[in-house]
């Protein structure tokens, strides 16, 4: 039976589930994790005192800690200071393959960088492709990624935004297969070499509009068939969050003038993603940390256009952007744990996974499926 801990913010009643049995996995961090669904649910972060990328999988019952990205000989590891980001792209080819990508900020350099599973998730031999950084990439902040249809191509490309060292993002889209150019967009060529994507598989970097300066990464998601970019607008004079979309389905040349997302404002972070989002239940959903705080708002719209608010999750505080994902029905939030306690063990390093309860405005309820130690953070967060 589930032990809860009750508290009461206005005249929300609010609850922390600890769930017992959550295996006790270390998952120290530098900064905020990236989840993905895919075959369970897959964590990704940074280490706390190195520059790996580390992978764990929870399969609803247990963790499972895979360790430190590496590819089949286990000489190249996937290497970042900053969150990397995942996404799952389903190629149809002769027959459907979905296969997990990762995209991350080079650790000591300005490229973008790309690895995919190459086997799958739950194999003994738990292996990724090579890192190779995405040719014409040349970035200040951490990228994201997302599955889009561009031109005349009937597959799904691997689609990432950056923000260029000049503050305009860019978006560069690749397959998993040799590709020519056609009716605007690309089309598969007679090569293809499963599990890898060769330079010549990407597109050339796409400017969005020389009109966006954005001081942090990008984030970027599909809804109802248009791609979504949002930024956090210049360091002065505002900490708002801006969004753009393509006008034109299937065109990375169609963007709109940005908007400003309503109700949204976020800290000054120049190496993060200012927002996680979430398509779920015929929603897209928008989170991201406070300008002036330390908790996680959301606001989600049904149409891309009104947007509702619908407040902070209680006793969830972080500094750093959270991560949203979801499956079946139940949606995941992961943070980097944050607390001004001094009794607070372990400091401000551990990452948090849970289920996210959306319910009334400030009376979300985060259940962690993490630990059920008492006083870790990642059981009951900070209040």
């Amino acid at each position: 039976m589930k032990s809860a801990r009750m508290f009461y913010l206005g005249l929300a009643l609010c609850a922390v589930v600890a769930t017992p049995g959550a295996d006790a996995m270390n998952a120290y961090t530098r900064a905020g994790p990236a989840l993905v669904y895919h075959d369970g649910l897959q964590l990704f972060h940074p280490g706390h005192n190195n520059e790996f990328l580390w992978h764990a999988e929870y399969d609803g019952r247990a963790w499972t800690q895979h360790g430190i990205i590496r590819d089949r000989p286990g000489t190249s590891a996937a290497m970042a200071y900053q969150t990397p980001d995942a996404t799952a792209v389903r190629w149809r080819r002769e027959r459907a393959i979905t296969r997990l990508n990762l995209v991350f900020f080079g650790h000591n350099n300005d490229r973008i960088w790309h690895t995919s599973l190459l086997n799958p998730t739950g194999a003994e031999d738990f292996s990724w492709s090579t890192p190779v950084s995405i040719p014409g990439s040349v970035s200040k902040a951490t990228p994201s990624a997302t599955t889009a249809y561009w031109g005349a191509s009937r597959d799904p490309s691997l689609t990432v935004a950056y923000t260029q060292p000049d503050g305009r993002i860019a978006l560069q889209y690749g397959y998993e297969c040799k590709l020519a150019r056609a009716l605007g967009g690309y089309v598969h060529g007679p090569a293809c070499v499963p599990g890898t994507l060769a330079p010549s598989d990407w597109s050339d970097p796409v400017v969005l509009l020389a009109t966006i300066s954005a001081d942090n990464g990008p984030a970027i998601e599909v809804f109802q068939d248009r791609v979504y970019v949002f930024y956090r607008g210049p360091r002065a004079p505002s900490d708002a969050i801006y969004y753009t979309r393509n006008g034109e389905l299937y065109r990375a040349d169609t963007f709109v003038a940005p908007m400003r997302l309503p109700n949204a404002n976020t800290r000054w972070a120049p190496l993060q993603r200012p927002v996680t989002t979430l398509v779920h239940d015929n929603k897209l959903i928008v989170g991201f940390v406070g300008h002036n705080n330390d908790r996680v708002f959301l606001v989600q719209t049904r149409n891309g256009e009104d947007w509702e608010s619908l407040g902070f999750v209680p006793h969830v505080r972080t500094r750093f952007t959270p991560s949203l994902a979801a499956n079946d029905g139940t949606v995941y939030l992961a943070f980097k744990e944050y607390s001004e306690s001094e009794t607070a063990q372990p400091t401000h390093e551990e990452t948090c996974v849970g289920t996210l309860d959306i319910q009334g405005r400030n009376a979300h309820v985060w259940t962690s499926i993490r630990r059920d130690k008492p006083g870790l953070l990642c059981t009951v967060a900070a209040q």
